[in-house]
C-alpha cells in the first residue's frame, strides 16, 4: 500500500501508530503556506495493529463520553464553503469549534449543540476550493458532565461514506468490528477503545487497512488490556475514525458507539 502525498497547508494532521513489527507515521513540518502531508504506508500484513495508548489525565475520569461522531467534513467547491456535520451526546452542552487550515490560511468557526447535533459552515477561498482538501481540528471543550474531546482529520471534496456494519464487540478474548467505506478510499480505519482504569483514562487503538471499500478488525486483545477492561470503572466506548485521504480529496469521518456498559 503506498502512502498519500499532497500539499494542504501546515501539515498538522493525525498522529503516529506503531506496533513491534510495523510502523506508520505522518510527517510533520512547520510550514505556514503550502505544505506537504505525507502519510506513510500502513500495515498490509495484519488485519489489525494493537497499540496501548498513553494514560489520559484523571481530571475528567468521572465525566461521560461526548460520543462525538463526524458524519461529514466536506469542502463544497460550488458554494465555496466548508460543511461539517456532527452528532454528540444528548447530555453535552456548549459549542464545538472547527479550525481549518489550507493554502496558508486558518479559518475558525464555532457552532452550538442542539438536540445532540452540530452543523458548522464557513466560507473558503477559491484556492482552497480548487485544492479540495484541508486539515481540520474539531474541539469540544466539555462541560460539567461531559468530557472534552479533540479530533483531527481532513476535510475534503469527496465523502468517506464510513459505515460500521458490525458493531464493536468483545467475544471472549477477541475484539471484532467491521464496516464499509467509499471504494475510492485508501489508507486505514482506526478504532479506539476508551475506558477508565485505576483513576485514569485509557485508550487502546486498533488499526485496519482499507481494502476494496471494506475494513475489518478481528484480533485477540492482550492479557493486560483484557484485565484493565474487566476492572474498568464506567463504560467502554469505541470511536471509529477514518482520517481522510489527501491525494484522493476524501474528507474524514468518525462514528462513536458503546461497547460495554458499567461493570
Amino acid at each position: 500500500m503506498s502512502g498519500a502525498r499532497t500539499c494542504v497547508g501546515c501539515g498538522r494532521h493525525g498522529g503516529a501508530v506503531e506496533s513491534r513489527r510495523v510502523r506508520g507515521s505522518i510527517e510533520r513540518h512547520g510550514c505556514r503556506g503550502a505544505g506537504v502531508v505525507r502519510v506513510t504506508a500502513l500495515p498490509a500484513l495484519l488485519a489489525a495493529v494493537v497499540i496501548a495508548g498513553p494514560a489520559v489525565s484523571a481530571t475528567a475520569v468521572d465525566r461521560a463520553s461526548p460520543k462525538l461522531s463526524v458524519r461529514e467534513a466536506r469542502l463544497d467547491a460550488g458554494r465555496a464553503q466548508l460543511h461539517v456535520r456532527m452528532q454528540i451526546s444528548l447530555a453535552a452542552s456548549g459549542k464545538v469549534e472547527a479550525v481549518m487550515e489550507s493554502a496558508g490560511r486558518r479559518t475558525t468557526v464555532k457552532g452550538g449543540i442542539s438536540g445532540g447535533r452540530v452543523r458548522l459552515r464557513a466560507p473558503i477561498t477559491k484556492t482552497q476550493a480548487r485544492l479540495g482538501v484541508a486539515n481540520l481540528r474539531l474541539t469540544y471543550a466539555g462541560d460539567r458532565d461531559t468530557r472534552p474531546q479533540v479530533v483531527r482529520m481532513l476535510a475534503g471534496r469527496n465523502p468517506a461514506r464510513l459505515a460500521v456494519t458490525d458493531r464493536p464487540k468483545l467475544v471472549g478474548v477477541r475484539f471484532r468490528t467491521s464496516g464499509t467505506i467509499s471504494r475510492r478510499a485508501g489508507g486505514a480505519v482506526s478504532v479506539e477503545l476508551k475506558y477508565a482504569f485505576g483513576g485514569q483514562r485509557r485508550a487502546l487503538r486498533l488499526v485496519a487497512p482499507v481494502r476494496d471499500g471494506t475494513w475489518a478488525i478481528d484480533t485477540n486483545l492482550s492479557a493486560r488490556a483484557r484485565a484493565e477492561i474487566t476492572g474498568r470503572s464506567g463504560r467502554l466506548d469505541a470511536s471509529t475514525l477514518y482520517p481522510g485521504h489527501a491525494s484522493k480529496r476524501i474528507g474524514g469521518a468518525m462514528s462513536a458507539l458503546d461497547v460495554l456498559g458499567e461493570p
